[in-house]
This record gives C-alpha cells, sequence and structure tokens, in this order.
C-alpha cells in the first residue's frame, strides 16, 4: 500500500492520470517506486535497460522518466536528455558536478542522491513535476542574450517548461507590456547590457511593480555591496553573482515566481472582497465600529435612513439612534454575544432618526477578531424592515392583535395584493395627489416607466 502521508503536501488538482511515467532501473528499484507512485495515478512503464527503455519511449508517449544513473551510461543519459518533450529525475550515489552541469543544460528536471533515505526523497517527484507543469503558464523575459550564461540560464529554464522570450531592449519591454502581454519574470545581465538598468527600473517603476506586479532580478560577475543594496532598495527581487550553480538558479527563479503567484492571488483576493464589500454597501445599511463601540464607518444608506451626516456620526456611539422605547434588556443581550461571548448578534433594533422619526431594522452584529482571538472592531449589517413593523403595531393597536396573528395577518395580505397585481391595472396617490405605486400591467398599458410616474402629480 502507498504510504499517502509521503504525499500529504501534493497540490491534488493536478491530475497525475494524463502523464505517462517510464521507470528505469533494477527490478527492485522499479517495482518499490511503482508501488509508491500508481495510486496516485500515474500511467507506470518499467524497463531495465536503455534498449528496452528507448523501445517504451518509441510505442508510448512518455512525459516524465525516473532513471537509475548506475546501469546506464553517461553517453546514453546524455542521448535520452537530447528528447526534449521528455522530463526526467536521475538517481545516482555520486554526482559529478560538470556532468550534472551538462545534464542541467540538456533538460534533466532534477537529481537524487541515492542512499537510505532514497524512498523518502522519491515523495519529491511528484511535486516537481507540479512545479514544471505549473511552469507553463509563467512568462520569464531575458534582456541581452548575448552571452553564453544568459543562453544556458534561459535553456536551463524553457527546460523547466517555462516561456523564455529574449529582448534585446528596454523598448521592447514596455512594448510587450503595453500590449498586454503577461510578464511574471525579467532577468537583466548587467555585464553586457548597453543601457542603465538602475535609470530603467527607476523610470518605469510603477509600471513594472506597481501595476502589472513583474519580478526583476540582475546578474553580473561584478557586483559591491553597495550594487547589491541599491537595487534592492530599488525594489529588485535578487542579485545573483556569476557564476552560480544551475541547481540555485532554478531554485531561486521557482522561489520567486511562486512567492509572485501567491501575492497575485491576495490581490485577487482583496479585489473580490472589495466587491463583495461594494455589493453589501449598495443593499444593506452598514456601519463598523472600533472595540469600544464608537463609529468608524457608515455606508450611505446608513446616513439616508437615520437623516445624520457621516462626520456627525463617525466617533460617536450608535446611542445617537437608541430609541427610547426600546428594552435595555436588548442592548445588554447584544453587548453580551459580541463582547463576552464574540458571536454574532441578531435581532430587531427600533431606532429613531434625527428629525425625530421612527424606523425599524433588522440587524446582525458580528465581532471582527485578530490572529489572537482579541476584538479589533465590530460591523453592523442591517435591513429596513420600518412598513413591515409600522403594520404590525397598526394592527396590533387597532384590532388588538397579538404578535403572532399579526405576522400571519401580514403574509396573507401580501398574498392578496400579488393577486390584485396580477389581475388588475392598479395606480395609487396619496391625498396630496402624488404618485406613490403603479403595477406592472399599468406600466405595460400606459406606455410609462417608473421615473417619469412615482412623485409625479396625478392630474
Amino acid at each position: 500500500m502507498t504510504d499517502f502521508s509521503m504525499f500529504k503536501f501534493i497540490n491534488k488538482s493536478i491530475n497525475f492520470s494524463k502523464f505517462n511515467l517510464l521507470i528505469i532501473g533494477s527490478d527492485e528499484l522499479t517495482d518499490k517506486i511503482d508501488n509508491l507512485f500508481k495510486d496516485l495515478g500515474f500511467n507506470i512503464y518499467k524497463a531495465l535497460t536503455i534498449d528496452k527503455a528507448n523501445k517504451a519511449i518509441k510505442d508510448n508517449k512518455i512525459e516524465y522518466v525516473i532513471l537509475d544513473a548506475e546501469i546506464v551510461s553517461n553517453s546514453d543519459i546524455i542521448k535520452l536528455l537530447s528528447l526534449n518533450d521528455i522530463k526526467t529525475v536521475i538517481l545516482t550515489k555520486n554526482i559529478d558536478p560538470e556532468f550534472q552541469k551538462t545534464c542541467y543544460k540538456k533538460g534533466a528536471a532534477d537529481f537524487i542522491f541515492k542512499d537510505k533515505n532514497l524512498m523518502s526523497k522519491m515523495s519529491d517527484v511528484p511535486k516537481i513535476i507540479q512545479r514544471i507543469e505549473k511552469n507553463r503558464t509563467e512568462n520569464i523575459v531575458i534582456v541581452n542574450n548575448n552571452c553564453s550564461f544568459i543562453n544556458e540560464m534561459g535553456n536551463v529554464l524553457k527546460n523547466r517548461n517555462f516561456n523564455v522570450d529574449y529582448l534585446n531592449d528596454y523598448h521592447h519591454i514596455i512594448e510587450k507590456i503595453s500590449n498586454g502581454s503577461k510578464i511574471d519574470l525579467i532577468i537583466f545581465d548587467l555585464d553586457k547590457e548597453n543601457f542603465n538598468v538602475y535609470d530603467f527600473v527607476t523610470l518605469h517603476k510603477d509600471l513594472l511593480f506597481k501595476d502589472n506586479n513583474i519580478n526583476i532580478i540582475v546578474v553580473s560577475e561584478n557586483l559591491s555591496p553597495l550594487i547589491v543594496r541599491d537595487f534592492l532598495r530599488l525594489g529588485i527581487k535578487d542579485v545573483i553573482k556569476k557564476p552560480l550553480l544551475i541547481e540555485e538558479f532554478i531554485y531561486k527563479i521557482e522561489f520567486i515566481i511562486n512567492n509572485k503567484n501567491i501575492e497575485d492571488r491576495l490581490v485577487y483576493k482583496t479585489k473580490l472582497l472589495v466587491q463583495y464589500k461594494n455589493t453589501v454597501d449598495q443593499s444593506a445599511i452598514v456601519s463598523k465600529t472600533d472595540n469600544k463601540g464608537l463609529i468608524t464607518y457608515v455606508n450611505d444608506s446608513f446616513c439616508e435612513i437615520s437623516g445624520y451626516s457621516r462626520n456627525e456620526l463617525i466617533g460617536k456611539s450608535h446611542g445617537i439612534l437608541k430609541h427610547p422605547d426600546t428594552d435595555p434588556k436588548i442592548f445588554s443581550d447584544l453587548w453580551y454575544h459580541i463582547k463576552e461571548l464574540k458571536t454574532p448578534w441578531t435581532g430587531v433594533l427600533k431606532n429613531r432618526k434625527k428629525n425625530g422619526d421612527t424606523y425599524w431594522v433588522q440587524a446582525i452584529i458580528n465581532p471582527i477578531l485578530d490572529e489572537n482571538g482579541d476584538i479589533i472592531e465590530y460591523m453592523g449589517i442591517r435591513n429596513d424592515i420600518t412598513e413591515m413593523e409600522r403594520t404590525k403595531e397598526e394592527l396590533k393597536e387597532k384590532y388588538n392583535f397579538s404578535e403572532t396573528n399579526a405576522q400571519e395577518y401580514i403574509k396573507i395580505s401580501k398574498l392578496y395584493e400579488e393577486a390584485i397585481n396580477q389581475s388588475n391595472i392598479i395606480l395609487r396617490f396619496n391625498k396630496n395627489r402624488i404618485i406613490t405605486y403603479a403595477n406592472k400591467e399599468f406600466y405595460k398599458l400606459s406606455g410609462f416607466q417608473k421615473s417619469e410616474l412615482i412623485n409625479k402629480h396625478y392630474d
């Protein structure tokens, strides 16, 4: 059975069943890896020799290979790596730095050192595949490719499935951004550049960082501490001294781009929250207070229904709206829930406007907590139920209805109103002959719009 605890951090959004995985090694090794990976969904093929491996590659569309370097010659490894569409993870006991460098340039995905912890390390392979597959959506621009180092690094990045574009000057960068092209990372080589990278980034800082969240790294053979400091202060993500290990380069690139993706998701979620807030603001009566209950925010609907301006409300408590008829127990219960229990309170509140008129709201008051569970602020969302509450009070006063009977009467009245609306042409106006209501049938027959009738005088 597969030990799934080894794969608990694997992103389940990747469908491994679409990948053909070839394992080249001894029967014992291939069987162990097969047992480890098969439940993840990989289509697994096994080969004991390079000839059988070549046949498996010829007969099947192999995307990934796990190769035991102990049973294959270096020349055969290089030939295998030359197959551009195949990404290979090499298992080895003896890592020759020069041969490793050559393998990376030819397209090796990664190296895993064979020791007693090999099978535990094999849990990294699905993660490596995930990273390589995610790289297909990432776009890297390399500026000035007139040097072997930059060309080599570009090829390494392409082997990792990054989309790499070579540009020769800054104008093409600005043109690419202006055309709406997505750029995740720009790499500048300071040693071969004919223009001043620092001045370019300074001039276009908002466009690069603020507007498009583009990451930048610079590479150079000659880097003083002051140059590194100035570039990092400018907002450059990393300053890399040449020459460097290919593994280090790959790790830094993928680390920077992964962080950018996290930042992009946070920006997206923030924009989403703003949209949610705007939706609530447009459809409800909203206010916020600090942890002492003093108002810090009210939306337009709050000002409209209360009759107070924003300046008159900010810094005050909601007591400014308290109606004298309100039972003090309601507020005791409210504060007990939101302050002591730190749970939302819901209920009906009877309030008084600035001009003395009464209005009712159905409210939910929620404490907002920080990561330690301490209250940062309170947020209240309300809906105007004044018309319903007034009807209930009128019914109770006129007919001595109970609360339950009043609710039932309102429900039945609404059903009658809907039935009348659907079968009659209705126009209502008040004692001053100001039109207050027209149903759909009236609009349909008359051809008038709502804005042309409501609050107009009925002649």
